[in-house]
């Protein structure tokens, strides 16, 4: 999916390829297949998304990705397109978390709501209960502790023979059945009153068809569906007007593609309204996965002063909240002088180089405030993260006063690994009888050299 999205609440264009019918063939997702249309369709998703907004990639300002949680394949094909594309154009580059963009759904189309308010996150992955306190600011309150809600819809219905995928398609057979036909279990987790639990009750709708196939007795789907949405809706509702009313809040959100059930959306539009609040929801083309909610978050991030470097990557299980290994928010830079040549590089990307010994890649167009190193020749770096103090030039990781330094703007992209005869390194490959050493192309003017277990960083103005 690829998105326009201005302000953080227009929507000029909104693309989604979906893969469902695909998918249908498998009973629910597959995710070679899944990372494979992904890159077939990616580029044609987003030309597709900027003729709609009447724009061209010249006129956008920065660059919003998913970068996690979800299916990893599919994760990393999004976060190498927009990095490319952030640095072929030289536009800010900020990575989203997938569940604070279903939050985020909401401002969309009510530009009234702003924070604090309650959101429940139900979806096929995740089933969160959220207080968002202020943009990108959040605290979970609950969370699933077994199956997401939208996982039980989707095995009930593999289950009763209605196929994938699961939500809509019970959504759809329950309006035709008796929600009280059948009595299914309803789960509270004794140490967290906010926490959902999901696998009894799918468990106990197999049992009781398992039982029906055993007696030779019939069941009626639609009474079946009707009973088991009836559980799961309960629930849900329970939690979320039990958070709300403790904490005081009088808006209450729902997303994620669970929040597109029609009996979901009516038992909370009552819950809430007999309790005086209001209650927000996206229209069903934002509840499911989509690129104009990653865009909206994306906005209030870039707002906050999110920036992410080249080394953001796909974190598949990442929590609300957490930082990615890229995120160079707040972050001062370093000036690294190297044999009388001066570069500019974040700290946390030399602390990552000094301590794991890997390279990343990074942009910078401006000096700024930066701390000084001086004379350094060599980083070396040993395993275990032992810093090597015998090398000539090797840097003292401590921290030395803060001073204005003239910097030159320096830009370092990733290339290939290939082999590098240097005949300095010729003393070290003997000393260690290490194999021949190898250099990893980072711009034709910079490069980092990595000697069995050494580390050479070499920087030179762009």
């Amino acid at each position: 999916a690829a998105a326009v999205v201005r302000n953080g609440r227009e929507v000029r264009s909104n693309i989604i390829s979906s893969q469902i019918d695909l998918h249908k063939l498998y009973g629910g997702v597959v995710p070679e297949i899944a990372s494979r249309k992904h890159i077939e369709k990616i580029n044609q998703v987003i030309k597709e998304a900027l003729s709609e907004a009447g724009t061209t990639l010249d006129e956008i300002d920065a660059i919003g990705v998913t970068y996690g949680p979800g299916l990893v394949g599919a994760l990393l094909v999004g976060v190498a397109e927009a990095k490319a594309i952030a640095w072929a154009k030289d536009i800010p580059l900020v990575g989203v978390h997938h569940i604070e963009g279903h939050i985020s759904a909401n401002y969309i189309e009510h530009p009234d709501l702003e924070p604090p308010f309650v959101c429940l996150v139900a979806s096929g992955g995740h089933t969160h209960l959220v207080c968002v306190k202020e943009y990108g600011k959040y605290e979970i309150l609950g969370r699933t502790r077994d199956d997401a809600a939208g996982e039980a819809y989707d095995k009930v219905a593999r289950a009763i023979g209605l196929g994938y995928p699961g939500g809509p398609k019970i959504d759809r057979i329950a309006k035709e059945g008796n929600p009280d036909a059948i009595q299914f279990p309803k789960a509270k987790v004794n140490d967290a009153e906010y926490d959902f639990s999901f696998s009894g009750l799918k468990s106990a709708v197999l049992n009781y068809i398992n039982g029906c196939k055993m007696k030779g007795e019939t069941f009626d789907p639609a009474d079946l569906a009707a009973s088991f949405q009836k559980a799961v809706v309960e629930v849900l509702v329970g939690n979320s007007m039990r958070a709300v009313e403790k904490l005081g809040m009088k808006k209450f959100a729902i997303a994620g593609g669970v929040a597109s059930n029609s009996a979901l959306r009516e038992a909370m539009e009552e819950a809430c309204e007999k309790r005086g609040m209001k209650f927000y929801r996206p229209s069903p083309i934002y509840c499911t996965d989509n690129a104009a909610m990653i865009g909206v978050a994306a906005y209030y991030e870039y707002k906050k002063g999110t920036r992410h470097g080249w080394d953001l990557n796909a974190v598949p299980n990442l929590k609300i909240g957490e930082k990615a290994p890229g995120d160079r928010t707040g972050q001062a830079d370093v000036a690294v002088e190297v044999k009388g040549l001066l570069g500019v590089i974040p700290v946390a990307d030399l602390e990552k180089l000094l301590h794991y010994g890997a390279y990343h890649i990074f942009q910078r167009r401006s000096g700024q405030h930066t701390q000084k190193i001086d004379q350094p020749e060599v980083v070396r770096h040993r395993q275990g993260g032992k810093q090597n103090d015998d090398g000539p030039g090797a840097i003292d990781r401590q921290q030395r006063p803060m001073e204005k330094a003239p910097v030159h703007p320096m830009t370092l992209l990733g290339g290939d690994i290939t082999g590098f005869p240097d005949p300095a390194a010729e003393a070290i490959e003997e000393e260690q009888q290490g194999p021949l050493p190898r250099r990893v192309n980072v711009h034709r003017k910079s490069s980092f050299h990595r000697i069995g277990s050494a580390v050479w960083l070499r920087v030179s103005p762009d």
